[in-house]
C-alpha cells in the first residue's frame, strides 16, 4: 500500500466503518522517530524539504524525517525556518 521508505510502510492496516455505513482501509499513525543530528543546512529562497531530503539524504521522499527531527508534526511548520535540521543519513 505506501513506499517501503514511508513512514507508514510497517503500520497496522485495519477496517473502519463510516458514519454512512462504508467500510474503508485506514492506517494507524505512527509515534515520530528520535533521529540524532547531523547537522543544520541553511535554506535558500523556495527551497523545499524534499529538496533538501534529497540532497542530504539521499531519498526526497524522507522529507518528514526533517519533521521528526524538529518534532514538527507537518511540513508547512517548517516553511518558514532558515535553518532545517538534518538527522543522520543512517537513522541511528
Amino acid at each position: 500500500m505506501f513506499d517501503k521508505n514511508s513512514r507508514y510502510a510497517k503500520q497496522p492496516v485495519y477496517t473502519v466503518k463510516t458514519a454512512d455505513g462504508r467500510e474503508v482501509s485506514a492506517v494507524a499513525i505512527p509515534l515520530p522517530t528520535r533521529p540524532v543530528l547531523a547537522g543544520y543546512h541553511k535554506r535558500d529562497v523556495n527551497e523545499r524539504l524534499d529538496q533538501i531530503a534529497g540532497w542530504h539524504l539521499k531519498d526526497a521522499t524522507r522529507f518528514w524525517s526533517l519533521c521528526d527531527l524538529a518534532n514538527s508534526p507537518v511540513p508547512a511548520a517548517l516553511g518558514e525556518r532558515d535553518l532545517v535540521a538534518i538527522p543522520r543519513s543512517d537513522g541511528g
